[in-house]
Protein backbone atom coordinates (compact mmCIF):
# COMPACT_ATOMS: atom_id res chain seq x y z
CA UNK A 1 0.00 0.00 0.00
CA UNK A 2 1.49 3.37 -1.00
CA UNK A 3 1.89 6.16 1.48
CA UNK A 4 -0.45 9.14 0.88
CA UNK A 5 1.17 12.38 -0.21
CA UNK A 6 1.71 14.96 2.53
CA UNK A 7 -0.33 18.14 2.34
CA UNK A 8 1.39 21.53 2.21
CA UNK A 9 0.00 25.00 2.88
CA UNK A 10 0.05 27.01 -0.34
CA UNK A 11 -2.20 29.94 0.53
CA UNK A 12 -3.24 31.88 3.65
CA UNK A 13 -6.60 33.40 2.77
CA UNK A 14 -8.01 36.69 4.04
CA UNK A 15 -11.43 35.08 4.56
CA UNK A 16 -13.48 32.01 3.72
CA UNK A 17 -14.78 33.79 0.64
CA UNK A 18 -11.23 34.40 -0.57
CA UNK A 19 -10.31 30.78 0.21
CA UNK A 20 -13.24 29.37 -1.74
CA UNK A 21 -12.46 31.62 -4.70
CA UNK A 22 -8.86 30.41 -4.86
CA UNK A 23 -9.97 26.82 -4.23
CA UNK A 24 -12.23 27.06 -7.28
CA UNK A 25 -9.37 28.39 -9.41
CA UNK A 26 -7.13 25.54 -8.30
CA UNK A 27 -9.82 22.92 -8.93
CA UNK A 28 -10.32 24.30 -12.45
CA UNK A 29 -6.68 23.41 -13.10
CA UNK A 30 -7.18 19.91 -11.65
CA UNK A 31 -5.34 20.62 -8.39
CA UNK A 32 -6.72 18.66 -5.43
CA UNK A 33 -7.17 21.19 -2.63
CA UNK A 34 -8.51 21.29 0.92
CA UNK A 35 -9.59 24.29 3.00
CA UNK A 36 -8.76 24.29 6.71
CA UNK A 37 -9.54 26.82 9.41
CA UNK A 38 -12.68 28.31 7.86
CA UNK A 39 -14.76 27.19 10.83
CA UNK A 40 -12.54 29.27 13.15
CA UNK A 41 -13.78 32.54 11.66
CA UNK A 42 -17.06 32.33 13.58
CA UNK A 43 -15.16 32.12 16.85
CA UNK A 44 -14.05 35.74 16.67
CA UNK A 45 -17.35 37.22 15.56
CA UNK A 46 -17.53 39.84 12.82
CA UNK A 47 -13.86 40.83 12.99
CA UNK A 48 -11.67 40.03 9.98
CA UNK A 49 -10.07 36.63 10.50
CA UNK A 50 -6.91 36.96 8.44
CA UNK A 51 -4.45 34.12 8.77
CA UNK A 52 -6.90 31.51 10.04
CA UNK A 53 -7.99 30.01 6.72
CA UNK A 54 -5.45 28.04 4.68
CA UNK A 55 -5.46 26.02 1.48
CA UNK A 56 -3.60 22.71 1.47
CA UNK A 57 -2.51 20.69 -1.57
CA UNK A 58 -0.53 17.46 -1.94
CA UNK A 59 3.24 17.93 -2.29
CA UNK A 60 3.10 16.82 -5.92
CA UNK A 61 0.82 19.77 -6.76
CA UNK A 62 2.56 22.58 -4.82
CA UNK A 63 4.36 24.05 -7.84
CA UNK A 64 1.23 24.10 -10.00
CA UNK A 65 -0.84 25.58 -7.17
CA UNK A 66 1.67 28.34 -6.50
CA UNK A 67 1.63 29.31 -10.18
CA UNK A 68 -2.17 29.59 -10.15
CA UNK A 69 -2.08 31.59 -6.92
CA UNK A 70 0.60 33.98 -8.22
CA UNK A 71 -1.54 34.61 -11.31
CA UNK A 72 -4.60 35.22 -9.10
CA UNK A 73 -2.73 37.66 -6.84
CA UNK A 74 -1.30 39.55 -9.83
CA UNK A 75 -4.77 39.94 -11.36
CA UNK A 76 -6.22 40.97 -8.02
CA UNK A 77 -3.54 43.62 -7.64
CA UNK A 78 -4.23 44.83 -11.18
CA UNK A 79 -0.74 43.98 -12.42
CA UNK A 80 -1.79 41.48 -15.08
CA UNK A 81 -4.58 41.58 -17.64
CA UNK A 82 -7.19 38.91 -17.12
CA UNK A 83 -9.65 37.16 -19.37
CA UNK A 84 -12.44 39.19 -17.79
CA UNK A 85 -10.91 42.50 -18.88
CA UNK A 86 -12.21 42.18 -22.44
CA UNK A 87 -15.67 41.23 -21.18
CA UNK A 88 -15.70 44.19 -18.78
CA UNK A 89 -14.59 46.56 -21.55
CA UNK A 90 -17.38 45.26 -23.80
CA UNK A 91 -20.00 45.65 -21.05
CA UNK A 92 -18.95 49.19 -20.18
CA UNK A 93 -18.47 50.43 -23.75
CA UNK A 94 -20.66 53.44 -24.43
CA UNK A 95 -21.65 54.00 -20.81
CA UNK A 96 -21.06 57.24 -18.98
CA UNK A 97 -19.19 57.58 -15.73
CA UNK A 98 -20.77 59.21 -12.69
CA UNK A 99 -19.85 62.88 -12.49
CA UNK A 100 -19.73 63.46 -16.26
CA UNK A 101 -22.86 65.58 -16.23
CA UNK A 102 -25.27 62.68 -16.68
CA UNK A 103 -26.63 60.10 -14.31
CA UNK A 104 -24.59 56.95 -14.80
CA UNK A 105 -26.67 54.03 -15.99
CA UNK A 106 -25.71 50.39 -15.54
CA UNK A 107 -24.28 48.88 -18.73
CA UNK A 108 -27.05 47.86 -21.11
CA UNK A 109 -25.18 44.64 -21.90
CA UNK A 110 -26.07 43.39 -18.41
CA UNK A 111 -29.73 43.41 -19.45
CA UNK A 112 -30.83 45.28 -16.34
CA UNK A 113 -32.79 48.48 -16.57
CA UNK A 114 -33.40 51.14 -13.94
CA UNK A 115 -36.53 49.33 -12.73
CA UNK A 116 -34.53 46.14 -12.20
CA UNK A 117 -31.88 47.97 -10.18
CA UNK A 118 -34.58 49.60 -8.04
CA UNK A 119 -36.13 46.19 -7.34
CA UNK A 120 -32.76 44.71 -6.43
CA UNK A 121 -32.01 47.65 -4.12
CA UNK A 122 -35.43 47.39 -2.46
CA UNK A 123 -35.00 43.64 -1.94
CA UNK A 124 -31.59 44.14 -0.34
CA UNK A 125 -32.94 46.89 1.91
CA UNK A 126 -35.80 44.61 2.99
CA UNK A 127 -33.37 41.82 3.82
CA UNK A 128 -31.24 44.17 5.92
CA UNK A 129 -34.31 45.42 7.76
CA UNK A 130 -35.53 41.89 8.44
CA UNK A 131 -32.14 40.74 9.68
CA UNK A 132 -31.18 43.73 11.78
CA UNK A 133 -34.35 45.76 12.31
CA UNK A 134 -35.69 43.79 15.27
CA UNK A 135 -32.45 43.30 17.21
CA UNK A 136 -31.64 45.42 20.23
Amino acid sequence: MSEPSKLRVVYAAESSLDAHLVKGLLEQRGVPVRIVGHHLEGGIGELPAGGLVHLLVPEDWVETARGVIEDYEARRAGDAPGEGDAVWAECTAGTTQAGEGEDAEPPAAWGLGTRDWLLITAALALIVLLLFGGTR
